[in-house]
């Protein structure tokens, strides 16, 4: 048991640095700010924010796994492939800001998003999203577990956790959600099943109970990217869209008041980046998002109207 709630950990972790200050924060902060200035006429992208939300804390202290609905690098477009590069680029000053600063920065903001999921969507929807989302993930053929996991080992190989830069683990939000009675309603034996089948990627990256290592370099990030990709793609097309359909659900049930409350904490992540780099770190996730949402890929993921 001990085992199973440090890879959970390290897991939730991975996701988080890489796809939170990723995926998630640019756009989600693009989105609260136009909500912080008073135009509120687009809520769409905010409840997309809340369902990546639900998928990031959610999945991630079960399945450390990467963003779901992804094109796979053997289908990816020129465009859509720079777009991952690019944000995959501008994303590695920000953790190396993180692993800077003498002050935690992550678990503040993953506790917010850890009291919304907690607090404001009903366990039995939150329950039924994550539950859809694990049956998706146990889907995927087991060669593609096997490449995604010779990635991670190959992204982390000579890291030491002696010498690396080093994140905070958000153990209280972690915490939080292992707790919560939407996870607690997942069967065990689907919980074991993850369990098993992420441990040797997770094996390999060097972590403390509260710290996990980022990747040496900015190839060995973007290679971790590439291979999150691909193993999205891998995601059986029915179970996808099923877990899509099931957390945006889960994500109508937060009133998008409760959204400013996540923007302080989401603005502080890149306090210590200048501002050039983080308007590189917007605009790349901005054009990721287009990117991602005009790919035929990433859409046959989307529940059919």
């Amino acid at each position: 048991m001990v085992a199973f709630s440090k890879r959970l950990v390290a897991g939730a972790v991975l996701l988080l640095a890489q796809v939170t200050v990723g995926f998630q924060i640019l756009p989600v902060k693009e989105s609260l700010a136009r909500i912080w200035e008073g135009k509120r006429e687009k809520f769409g992208q905010c409840h997309d924010f809340i369902t990546s939300t639900a998928v990031t804390i959610a999945a991630a202290s079960i399945l450390a796994v990467s963003q779901p609905a992804v094109a796979s690098a053997s289908t990816l477009s020129p465009q859509l492939e720079t777009a991952i590069v690019e944000t995959s680029d501008a994303t590695y000053p920000l953790l190396q800001s993180l692993s800077n600063s003498d002050v935690d920065l992550i678990s503040p903001f993953a506790n917010k998003l850890a009291g919304l999921l907690s607090s404001k969507i009903p366990a039995e929807k939150a329950s039924n999203a994550l539950d859809k989302g694990i049956d998706a993930f146990l889907g995927i053929p087991m060669e593609d577990i096997e490449t995604f996991t010779g990635i991670v080992k190959s992204s982390y190989s000579g890291t030491s956790l002696d010498s690396c830069k080093q994140v905070a683990i958000p153990t209280a939000a972690i915490s939080q959600i292992k707790s919560s009675n939407f996870v607690q309603q997942i069967e065990a034996s689907k919980l074991i099943a993850v369990d098993e089948l992420i441990a040797s990627a997770l094996v390999s990256i060097p972590k403390s109970d509260t710290s996990i290592c980022v990747p040496a370099t900015k190839e060995a990030l973007k290679d971790l990217w590439i291979g999150q990709t691909q193993l999205s793609q891998a995601l059986p097309r029915r179970a996808a869209r099923e877990f899509v359909a099931a957390a945006s659900t889960a994500a109508k049930s937060v009133p998008p008041s409760e959204l400013l409350r996540v923007l302080p904490e989401a603005k502080s992540l890149s306090k210590g980046l200048d501002v050039k780099s983080v308007k590189k770190l917007e605009m790349a996730g901005t054009n990721l998002d287009k990117e991602l949402k005009k790919d035929a890929t990433f859409a046959r993921f989307l529940p059919q109207k």
